[in-house]
């Protein structure tokens, strides 16, 4: 990675105002459903009417893809909701999981000179995102320009192969996204990428036709709130070990309970509270169906003021009493946006642990 490059990341992930670097938006690794942690291809997050966008190859959505990681050494997971193929093999997914400060940059800022920036540099990079969520890169180089909607670009470094799984990696030249990877030629090793602003009006062309037929291009595939719920889940830092996912913690659903791999580092859920004026007095963790080792025996709870809040209060750290399958973790009556709960086991974790919960109640006055 070159040190602008780093730059440009350090301007947008930590400082957010005051940086003269391009725009750059946050990529994401495209996770199996069918092998947890397994990585089948790219995508990036961007902005729009204020809502979280996935903008990633549609080969890469169709494989049985319903997670994915963001990019970073934090643990942050999102999840696909309803998605459209706007031909070329480009698809805009909405998602949940991932908060607006979390999703990076605005779709209408990201940067479109593409011709400029690559007639200022000789070379480009492919950057990638690892399952650990660290970024990666390939040197390669520009071998074609059709100048209105792709590119094609080769290895620069004898013996490396652009892989099925970069689908969807960004390229970027002199610190800027120019395109994002598609696919690669098995037999020449030349990938074929989409210009960045080819790809932006195919995005913006969909979302503004959503919008102004009234259309529900964000919403749709949520799952139904239990009537009465006070809780709607907004971030989660563990895949589900099932095909059971953190949602029906508080929806409607009930599959059975949610399940996660648990290595001794709290698993943490975020949720935004619905009750009257966001005011609540505790919660009620219930475990019905879960084995007494999988259960968590200590809950953290925290709690933020606003929806796009960065900084979270400890309220209290509590070891979680189990009567008929329920614990009750009871406060004064307070107010908040959001609430945080890490759970934790008191034993070590060992191989193949699990962490299990079926649902969670917010107590409200």
């Amino acid at each position: 990675m070159s040190a602008q490059h780093v730059l440009v990341v350090t301007c947008l992930l930590f400082l957010g105002f005051g940086c003269d670097a391009p725009a750059q938006a946050n990529q994401a690794v495209i996770l199996s459903a069918d092998a947890a942690g397994m990585e089948v291809g790219q995508g990036f997050l961007a902005q729009y009417a204020d809502e979280c966008r996935l903008i990633l190859p549609t080969h890469v959505a169709q494989e049985r893809a319903v997670n994915f990681r963001r990019e970073g050494t934090q643990p942050v997971f999102g999840r696909f909701l309803a998605g459209q193929d706007l031909g070329d093999d480009v698809s805009v997914y909405a998602v949940e999981g991932i908060s607006k400060r979390l999703c990076g940059e605005s779709l209408s800022v990201l940067p479109r000179a593409v011709d400029k920036v690559l007639g200022a540099v000789s070379t480009a990079q492919l950057r990638f995102i690892n399952g650990d969520g660290s970024p990666g890169n390939m040197a390669v180089s520009v071998v074609d320009n059709d100048l209105t909607n792709f590119l094609r670009v080769k290895p620069m470094v004898s013996g490396e192969r652009i892989s099925r799984g970069m689908s969807g990696s960004l390229l970027i030249a002199d610190g800027t996204a120019v395109g994002m990877l598609l696919s690669v030629n098995s037999r020449t090793g030349v990938g074929t990428v989409i210009r960045q602003d080819a790809l932006i009006r195919k995005a913006e062309h969909f979302l503004r036709l959503g919008a102004a037929a009234g259309q529900d291009t964000h919403g749709q595939g949520r799952n139904q709130d239990v009537t009465g719920s006070f809780l709607k889940l907004v971030g989660w830092d563990s895949l589900p070990s099932t095909h059971v996912h953190a949602q029906s913690l508080v929806t409607a659903t009930d599959p059975g309970p949610w399940r996660t791999a648990y290595t001794g580092r709290p698993v943490t859920l975020d949720f935004e509270i619905r009750s009257s004026g966001a005011v609540w007095k505790g919660i009620r963790v219930d475990v019905q169906g879960v084995p007494a080792s999988e259960r968590p025996d200590v809950v953290e709870l925290l709690m933020a003021p606003r929806k796009d809040s960065a900084t979270w209060l400890s309220v209290k750290t509590t070891p979680l009493d189990y009567v008929d399958n329920l614990a009750t973790v009871a406060l004064a009556p307070r107010k908040g946006a959001l609430l945080r709960l890490r759970f934790s086991r008191r034993e070590p974790a060992h191989v193949g642990q699990q962490l299990g919960i079926r649902r969670i109640e917010l107590l409200v006055p």
